[in-house]
């Protein structure tokens, strides 16, 4: 509880992430929406089988997760990791902007609330894992480029092993959250057909 208390001392890191994942929601739903009849078409008779398909398969994000994860925090050594980093909160906002108008589209009303309810299972706890995340890295980018540029040495080993533990830490729960999502996912799609 401390950790998440600490974060307000990041609050214009968080608003930004924050304002980043908004957009990319908007340009999300703006970019379906401007497709043609005929893509979007496609995409309804796609997402049709998305009860079916949700039955009979678990959600797995195991590995991606995990990739992402580590590219996080191999890119936190470098100096390009922050723009990185942003441009993937704001690819999963365009995601998640583009899926909510597509369900919306093809299921109506009922895609509204099956769809914040699998975003709340399946997107928001990994989102706010990665955006803590996220802000561990740049603590650590922040400690490398003040070590690099200016020769501060303020405990520049101490600072990047306190944060390193803390990202392992993030991994570990985000692998955990993955693991449980996989197991309970059947039982939880079928749930949510219901909504549909």
């Amino acid at each position: 509880m401390k950790q998440w208390l600490k974060l307000v001392k990041y609050k214009k890191l968080l608003l930004f992430t924050v304002i980043l994942l908004i957009m990319g929601l908007f340009f999300g739903a703006v970019y379906y929406f401007r497709q043609n009849d005929v893509v979007k078409q496609t995409l309804i008779n796609s997402i049709l089988e998305l009860p079916n398909n949700l039955v009979n398969n678990r959600i797995n994000n195991i590995l991606i997760h995990l990739i992402i994860g580590i590219a996080v925090i191999v890119l936190s050594f470098t100096v390009i990791s922050v723009p990185i980093i942003f441009f993937y909160i704001f690819f999963e906002g365009i995601s998640i902007g583009f899926s909510f108008a597509l369900i919306i589209n093809a299921f109506g009303f009922k895609g509204i609330f099956f769809f914040l309810i699998y975003s709340l299972l399946y997107k928001f706890i990994y989102l706010v894992l990665i955006t803590y995340l996220v802000i561990r890295a740049i603590r650590i980018t922040k400690n490398v480029i003040g070590f690099i540029i200016y020769r501060k040495s303020t405990d520049l080993e101490k600072n990047i092993i306190i944060n390193i533990r803390k990202v392992v830490i993030i991994l570990i729960l985000i692998f955990f959250y993955d693991i449980v999502i996989f197991f309970v996912s059947p039982t939880l799609n079928k749930l949510l057909i219901n909504f549909l």
